[in-house]
């Protein structure tokens, strides 16, 4: 696992509102730190520190990340910088993030970050300890229980100049796995004060679309007669099925006879 250092000129490009772990010029951390730092801690201070650390500068990374994305497919995305603040050349749509958590989920160290609830990155010589929680309140439970879904495998949140929700988060139960993205919730406070992120409350309204109305079907099994035929001179007749047993995703209200 490498070390990153963190520079001067990473910090400097930071937009004054970002989320940051307050990294200091000279801090030296582990790539694993980093990116628990960016994804548990919401940190975009980690993820510029990676960027350089990887492609020397920001702008080589965003320039890898768009390679990236026209690899997988994205049609509607152009990345500018690595820590995703808002800049007016900077676009995605939710289609394209698919694509790209899609492709992420398939590795395993990003699932271990993209799950993570907690991570502490030990202290310094210039910080103390820095201890991180999730701020996917689907999974993690240190802020309010009301959001938390068992469902929910790993996410990501975010949140745009004009204070829009953004919400990736991924789900497992009964065999199927989603995925779930929305952009630009709008929150809202409610008659008895009660703040309304909108993106945790659409993300779940998703799930149970998913959940509800599909479920993994088997159309074929190995003990299934599919046809007989004919023996050329024998008593007897040949009796052939699936050699391996075959599950489909089917709306919850079609049967197997359909």
């Amino acid at each position: 696992n490498s070390v990153a250092t963190v520079s001067v000129n990473a910090l400097a490009s930071l937009p004054e509102d970002s989320d940051t772990l307050k990294l200091k010029p000279g801090e030296q951390f582990t790539l694993d730190q980093l990116l628990y730092g960016m994804m548990t801690g919401s940190a975009n201070d980690a993820a510029v520190v990676i960027a350089e650390h990887i492609a020397g500068s920001q702008m080589g990374f965003a320039a890898m990340m768009n390679r990236k994305a026209k690899e997988l497919g994205c049609t509607g995305t152009f990345f500018v910088n690595a820590h995703g603040m808002h800049e007016d050349a900077q676009v995605t749509t939710a289609r394209d993030m698919v694509k790209i958590v899609l492709a992420a989920i398939e590795n395993e160290d990003f699932c271990r970050y993209f799950s993570a609830l907690e991570y502490s990155i030990p202290a310094t010589e210039l910080s103390n300890a820095r201890n991180l929680t999730s701020t996917n309140f689907l999974m993690s439970k240190g802020v309010t229980e009301e959001y938390y879904d068992a469902r929910v495998t790993g996410g990501r949140t975010g949140v745009t100049d004009a204070r829009e929700r953004c919400l990736i988060a991924t789900a497992e139960s009964g065999g199927l796995k989603y995925v779930a993205i929305v952009l630009g919730a709008v929150p809202s406070i409610t008659s008895d004060g009660i703040t309304r992120f909108g993106s945790y409350e659409e993300v779940g309204q998703l799930f149970d679309l998913g959940f509800k109305n599909y479920r993994i079907t088997q159309i074929l099994g190995t003990d299934d007669i599919i046809a007989q035929y004919p023996v050329l001179n024998g008593d007897n007749y040949i009796v052939t099925g699936p050699s391996r047993s075959v599950f489909v995703v089917l709306p919850t209200n079609i049967t197997v006879k359909d």
